[in-house]
């Protein structure tokens, strides 16, 4: 009896360590970034690619939110170049060349981002801080982030300077494949529960269920242990009768 709850026991254990290692290993929703990496920078609230007004002359143009991933193009692509400082690149731009600055250097709320030649210099340099489903891109110079103004859904809002406002998710930014034409809200509802919250579920039911059985079964266990000492006692023989 013991050995079935264990048994019982490791059953739940291991059903649910498995459906743990199966959320693990599923592949993120936001890629992380690296040197080197072209890729989409898909707004979290819109579900829009980063990219820029496109005129007559690329330099000094403004950057916008555009199209969503699945129309997206090479003026949506942009390619991180390390810069001297972790998880900090410049973003330049697949067509134009060009990388992402904040003009003049400016240090408050409200500046739109634009197109410029590559420098060293921290208006140009961007750095990815982790947070929900992907990253904040946060200024070097200003330490303000950037984010689509008024929480715009619409292509063509401007994508701008502001204070890093937590759970503002016009300032979270999802890192995707060039090729990846899935829309982040698909991509969102197919990822499995954060932190692995339903293996947590299966573990937890499993020791419930595994407590209750070894309650039952220590009550089964003594039922039987009292039977064996009352059949034990009635078969202990008598004491031999006196003699008259």
């Amino acid at each position: 009896m013991r050995s079935r709850a264990h048994s019982f026991v490791g059953f739940f254990a291991l059903l649910a360590s498995l459906v743990g290692g199966k959320l693990a290993a599923q592949e993120p929703i936001s890629l992380k970034p690296k040197d080197g990496l072209t890729c989409l920078l898909v707004n979290r609230n819109s579900g829009r690619c980063m990219t820029y007004v496109e005129g007559e002359a690329a330099l000094g143009s403004k950057t916008v939110q555009g199209p969503t991933p699945d129309e997206s193009g090479p003026n949506e692509r942009w390619q991180l170049v390390a810069a001297d400082k972790a998880n900090t690149f410049w973003l330049r731009n697949e067509k134009t060349g060009l990388v992402v600055q904040i003009w003049s250097n400016a240090l408050q709320n409200g500046p739109q981002g634009n197109l410029a030649n590559k420098v060293n210099g921290a208006h140009q340099h961007w750095t990815f801080e982790p947070t929900g489903d992907g990253y904040m891109l946060r200024a070097g110079h200003s330490e303000r982030v950037l984010g689509v103004a008024s929480s715009s859904l619409e292509p063509g809002a401007r994508v701008l300077q502001w204070n890093a406002v937590p759970n503002n998710k016009d300032q979270i930014w999802i890192v995707r494949a060039v090729d990846d034409r899935t829309s982040i809200f698909d991509a969102l509802k197919q990822k499995a529960p954060a932190s692995g919250s339903f293996a947590i579920w299966v573990l937890a039911g499993g020791l419930i269920i595994s407590l209750l059985f070894a309650v039952i079964l220590g009550l089964i266990m003594r039922r039987r242990a009292a039977k064996k000492e009352t059949g034990e006692a009635s078969a202990e023989p008598e004491g031999e009768p006196e003699l008259g």
